[in-house]
């Protein structure tokens, strides 16, 4: 394999078949090509495999964005305009859900284009599942919206009934009293009161 500023050697497995050994090598000259080096491949060995040229590059890692934003929601003092602008970035309709369910579809788009069944069973997978994304994002988008109008309401809140309840039994167990039996009323006896004479 030629390179520009001089030649390349890599020995092959002895036991690789002859088709295998230019597989190889047609791989190796696509990663190299899409490198950044100029190769000059024999056109013998054929084209390389569609996933030759395949090389990772860096990209933000999402997962740890939404995990620090959870974070941020989870253990700061954000107040309603600061958690409403984390909702905004995670549920808003151009937030992190949205995005999801953008790149759902497109997984799907790009599965339909295989030309083969498995790729069809992912198509409809992914793109049942984006519509189900699609639904929950539009049931959660206003959810900034709500978070800041709690924020600016001059009427007061009613308490909650859950956190009444919650406060209500987290102090029965703590105190371990429990609420006395009711006697019921007993029936006026029959008997005449002594000391009286009919």
């Amino acid at each position: 394999m030629h390179i520009a500023g001089g030649n390349f050697h890599a020995r092959l497995p002895h036991h690789l078949s002859e088709q295998e050994q230019n597989r190889a090598a047609s791989s190796a000259a696509s990663l190299l090509q899409a490198s950044g080096f100029e190769v000059e491949l024999d056109p013998a060995l054929g084209t390389p495999p569609p996933t030759a040229a395949f090389v990772p590059i860096a990209v933000p890692d999402p997962a740890a964005a939404l995990a620090d934003l959870t974070h941020r929601l989870t253990t700061g003092d954000n107040g309603y305009d600061g958690t409403a602008h984390l909702a905004q970035a995670v549920l808003g309709h151009n937030g992190v859900l949205a995005r999801l369910v953008t790149f759902t579809k497109a997984a799907a788009a790009w599965s339909a284009r295989l030309g083969h069944a498995p790729g069809d069973d992912l198509s409809d997978l992914l793109t049942e599942s984006a519509d189900t994304l699609g639904e929950v994002q539009q049931r959660l988008g206003g959810t900034a919206t709500r978070i800041t109008t709690m924020g600016t309401s001059w009427e007061p809140h009613r308490s909650s009934p859950r956190q009444a309840a919650a406060t209500a039994g987290t102090h029965s167990t703590s105190t371990g009293t429990t609420p006395a039996p009711q006697t019921p009323p007993q029936a006026p006896s029959a008997e005449p009161h002594p000391g009286r004479r009919r």
